[in-house]
């Protein structure tokens, strides 16, 4: 995705943390409450009885009711029917890991997992796990510094499926059994997810909240909770707080969808009005501790080898003060929420100079719980340039505070705050119930108003009038005034008091450096307009039965449409041309450094930062892809701004600017890279990778010298041929009128040169794909301090070509061998937090796996990984009825979903549909085809691939954790010429990886914005 879009996405955060907007991106840290009403010993508002709208100027979205039972419990129901017989519940307990006693820490989050266990009416794991699949339903949990939310999502809304959730979650709130076994074996289940979060980063960050606040809860309170007391608390002190906190008092149900809000409230009265409130209720605030002040500017450095940079933050903390959700009280915060964007866009331009040394930066402010205030500006160094840096960071935030910012940041970051607050209000009536339902849940603990998304623009157009630029220099100057300044630095290089007092001294002396004020900039004219004459169209064919239109225009470019309304106001476009992956030079991860030139490197007449000033107002911003046997440039914007996206999309193809400053700024990010392969767990899962797509170099991992050899003209010498003149195939699907788009798309890509009438074919021997022989026993190992080790088992199937029929059956297999992975690893035997299988079959490569993954301790790996394959083994002989219906419940859901979702349409109906029309018939002929699947069918297919002689087995770990080669084969577990493969150690110590499991890259990589973005073979 384009900056842009990542700039959009932080408005949205900024917003949902300061002033109460939530949209479902950030769902903590809001802060609205009274500065009227009574406050409690902590400084909260005491709100027993009352709602944040109560208490505020801002009306509230009168579609939403909230009650209270007698015995305290209390509800937010809103209907909403984005999704017919859809629903989305969720039980809200207001307590979280700060409730905690001293011998407790860590024991919310556990008891949110035996939960899930056994209660009294479905006193087995396995009753629970039945009773939600067989309805269809998502269910999850979480548990945070304050609250504990449990969250299913309903597929439908019959009386029976309500009656059967409901008599769950009144189980959840009263009658979890909590027995020793559960407590036991859940034990290892928490520990396991402790150790799939843990990170380098995690610990600073830990080792920051320690230093920062001493003698502070939130730092003592972290709610995953210490290893020691999750190994050793007993079941009582469990208990205990299961009794004091979930109470009537402390619970809040939350109800968003497709119902009747009356009969929603007989059902919640009918589930919980017996709920009995216990003498003794656990207290909500807690004593807190101190914040400390009056330390003036000190500095603290970290030092651990497996960071990724060199990272500065300056870091200001002082208590929250909470207030009333108000008009004044959001135009109040608006002011700093502006320089911190400015601020954050001068270190964008800085971080893309030739020779700079640093790599991105931002400016923040938190709310953390109503606490705690937490403002930072952060920049990220290059390895060994941090002392650079220092200057870098003092100089720019004293300019601002100096000088403050221009007119033109000043239009600029408030164009860009409405045009997502307006784009909120077209999308109202495709908001879905699963996102309203967390926003709901931010009225709760984050007490900001629940509006309209028409009041929540007025708001902010009333606000930002108001708010002049002197208002934004002073705001930005009062909150960075303080003299309780904290500096911290990470790297990787060993610490000691004299990197901190060089730190410090660094800092200091840079405050003599006199600083210039920032100059203004001029409005940029958009250079892109006129394409030559309009094309006209040739072909003009509507498939009535799934109500797509298809085109053929007078230069070759085919296109198809269709109006949707599932999102509300919005168009999702793609342009697809070229042969993608197929003909990629044989150098791994040079298809993520050509999507990074060609997002970042602008276009002939607008650099990067141009194009994003242009469209500042709009939802505008184009993203570009290499897909496996396609190139495309892709977007999704509101429908008045059709023709501006339609206009940047073409000239990402005729134009394409190919800067070396997107260069330079994927090299910034090489040596994390590398950093990140030799010391992570996703980074040894990329070599993993690489030996499951049979080493092809397409799909390989890169040494540092063969990145930091790809250069802009290497990436135009592939593309120059397929933009210049390979076949188009330009999709729309939306909430769009077709025939008003139409000139909007013939004054565009109809009027670029003629393209050729066909894609091109380049034949069988760019697909093949030899993957490794079966069975085998591989071990893969990677340096780190932090044990996270993964099992994986790996089943070859057939690729898919003209007929989905088996396809669709294995992927009936696979949900059945993912809830079994599920049961066995996780809930009987505790060894992995969250085991999975996934189907991956292709169109364009000529390989398929059924890929199953369990993330845990090296010292159980090599078992897990064995008792993996006897698992899947078992499935052909041993496969239920039960099992059977979770597995075809759990598609039924997905597939009907699907229908209403424009990605699928897009990616999975439409792409390449003019090339191969077979997919029309996909679409056609799929829900009744997944109708017929029968049991024998998928016992079948599970003895013909889910059995020994067919699997892959595989071991990652660390170093010296069990992973190093002993040169000796186990028995029956080797490869076919009785060896095990193992990583080569030189290539251990030269390579590296990003943080996600995304093959290659950078970390600045545009991350996959829209759901479903690619074709979910899963759907077809």
């Amino acid at each position: 995705m384009s900056r842009r879009a990542v700039v959009l996405i932080g408005v949205a955060c900024l917003l949902a943390l300061i002033i109460g907007l939530s949209v479902g991106l950030t769902r903590k840290n809001s802060s609205s409450a009274s500065n009227s009403s009574a406050l409690n010993s902590q400084g909260h508002p005491d709100l027993r009885g009352k709602w944040p709208h109560e208490l505020s100027d801002i009306p509230h979205d009168d579609s939403v009711t909230y009650g209270q039972l007698d015995n305290g419990l209390r509800y937010i129901l809103m209907p909403n029917g984005e999704l017919p017989g859809r629903l989305s519940v969720r039980m809200h307990i207001d307590a979280g890991s700060i409730q905690e006693d001293d011998d407790q820490k860590g024991i919310a989050h556990m008891l949110e997992h035996l939960v899930f266990t056994g209660t009294k009416n479905f006193p087995e794991l396995s009753e629970l796990e039945y009773a939600f699949q067989r309805l269809g339903a998502h269910s999850n949990a979480y548990t945070s510094f304050d609250e504990t939310v449990y969250n299913v999502d309903l597929p439908d809304t019959d009386a029976e499926t309500t009656d059967q959730i409901f008599r769950i979650f009144r189980d959840f709130a009263d009658g979890a059994l909590l027995t020793e076994e559960k407590v036991e074996i859940e034990r290892g289940i928490v520990l396991a997810e402790d150790r799939s979060s843990d990170s380098v980063e995690w610990q600073i960050f830990l080792d920051q909240m320690e230093y920062l606040l001493p003698d502070h809860r939130l730092a003592d309170r972290i709610p995953i909770g210490e290893r020691e007391a999750i190994k050793t608390v007993p079941r009582q002190r469990i208990k205990d707080y299961y009794d004091q906190f979930y109470v009537p008092e402390h619970t809040t149900m939350i109800v968003v969808g497709d119902m009747m809000t009356f009969e929603m409230q007989k059902l919640i009265k009918d589930s919980f009005d017996d709920m009995e409130q216990p003498e003794v209720v656990g207290e909500k605030y807690p004593e807190m501790g101190t914040i400390p002040k009056g330390h003036g500017f000190q500095v603290k450095a970290f030092s651990e080898k497996e960071v990724v940079d060199d990272d500065l933050w300056l870091t200001a903390i002082k208590p929250w003060e909470v207030e009333v959700d108000s008009k004044a009280y959001r135009a109040k915060h608006l002011p700093l929420i502006l320089a911190n964007f400015i601020i954050g866009d001068r270190f964008d331009v800085l971080s893309r100079m030739e020779g700079t040394p640093i790599k991105s930066g931002y400016a923040g402010r938190d709310n953390m719980f109503n606490y705690l205030d937490w403002g930072d500006i952060v920049l990220i160094a290059k390895h060994g340039r941090w002392e650079e840096a220092v200057s870098i960071l003092e100089q720019e935030t004293r300019r601002a505070v100096e000088h403050g910012f221009t007119k033109f940041e000043m239009r600029d970051v408030k164009a860009r705050i409405l045009s997502f607050y307006e784009d909120m209000v077209l999308m109202k009536d495709s908001r879905e119930s699963s996102a309203l339902s967390w926003d709901l849940i931010d009225t709760i603990n984050s007490l900001f108003v629940f509006a309209t998304p028409e009041t929540d623009l007025q708001v902010l157009e009333e606000g930002l009038a108001q708010i002049s630029l002197d208002d934004i220099n002073k705001e930005f100057q009062d909150y960075w005034s303080t003299k309780d300044l904290t500096l911290f630095l990470t790297t990787k290089e060993e610490v000691d008091e004299d990197t901190e007092e060089a730190l410090k001294r660094l800092y200091l002396e840079s405050q003599e450096v006199k600083v210039d004020p920032p100059k203004e900039r001029e409005q940029i004219v958009w250079a892109y307009t006129d394409f030559g004459p309009s094309g006209t169209v040739v072909s003009d064919t509507m498939i009535e039965d799934l109500d797509i239109r298809q085109l053929t225009l007078s230069n070759n470019i085919r296109v198809n449409m269709k109006y949707t309304d599932f999102d509300a106001g919005y168009v999702h476009l793609v342009a697809r041309f070229g042969t993608g992956k197929l003909e990629q030079p044989p150098r791994p991860w040079f298809d993520k450094f050509t999507e990074f030139v060609m997002d970042y490197g602008g276009l002939g007449e607008h650099s990067y930062d141009d194009v994003d000033k242009v469209f500042a107002d709009n939802s505008v911003w184009v993203g570009f892809w290499v897909n496996g046997d396609d190139f495309d440039v892709s977007t999704e914007v509101i429908a008045d701004d059709l023709l501006p996206a339609l206009q940047l999309m073409a000239a990402s193809i005729t134009d394409p600017g190919y800067r070396d400053e997107a260069v330079r700024e994927y090299k910034a990010d090489i040596s994390a890279d590398m950093n990140r392969l030799r010391h992570r767990l996703e980074g040894a899962l990329e070599f993993v990778e690489e030996y499951l797509w049979g080493n092809d170099p397409r799909f390989g991992v890169p040494t540092e010298e063969e990145l930091t050899g790809f250069t802009s003209d290497d990436v135009r010498e592939w593309l120059e041929d397929h933009l210049a003149s390979s076949f188009i195939e330009l999709s729309l699907v939306g909430d769009f009128d077709l025939d008003d788009a139409l000139p909007d798309i013939l004054r565009t890509f109809g009027a670029l040169p003629e393209r050729d009438a066909a894609p091109i074919d380049v034949g069988e021997e760019a697909r093949e794909i030899s993957l490794p022989s079966t069975p085998s026993h591989e071990t893969f190992t990677y340096e780190s301090q932090i044990d996270q080790a993964s099992a994986i088992a790996a089943f070859p199937i057939p690729h898919i070509e003209m007929d989905m029929s088996q396809n669709r059956r294995i992927q009936i297999l696979t949900n059945v061998l993912s809830n079994r992975l599920f049961d066995r690893i996780r809930e009987e035997l505790g060894e992995s937090y969250s085991p999975y299988a996934v189907e991956e079959a292709s169109t364009v490569w000529r390989r398929g796996v059924i890929y199953s993954e369990s993330e845990g301790e090296s010292s159980v790996t090599k078992k897990t990984s064995k008792h993996m394959i006897e698992i899947a083994q078992f499935i052909a002989s041993t496969l239920s009825d039960d099992e059977f219906v979770r597995a075809m419940k759990l598609k039924e859901t997905n597939l009907a979903d699907s229908l209403l979702d424009n990605s699928y349409w897009l990616y999975n109906v439409m792409w390449d549909s003019h090339q191969n029309p077979h997919k029309l018939d996909w679409a056609r002929e799929r829900d009744a085809d997944y109708a017929s699947i029968s049991l024998e069918e998928i016992r079948s297919l599970a003895a013909q691939f889910l059995v020994q002689s067919n699997a892959l087995r595989i071991d990652v770990m660390p170093e010296g954790t069990g992973g190093e080669e002993t040169g000796e084969a186990e028995t029956g577990d080797g490869d076919a010429d009785g060896t095990r493969r193992l990583l080569p150690r030189h290539r251990r110590r030269q390579l590296d990886t990003n943080d996600t499991k995304q093959r290659g890259g950078t970390a600045k990589m545009k991350a996959k914005l829209h759901k479903g973005r690619k074709a979910n073979f899963a759907l077809l």
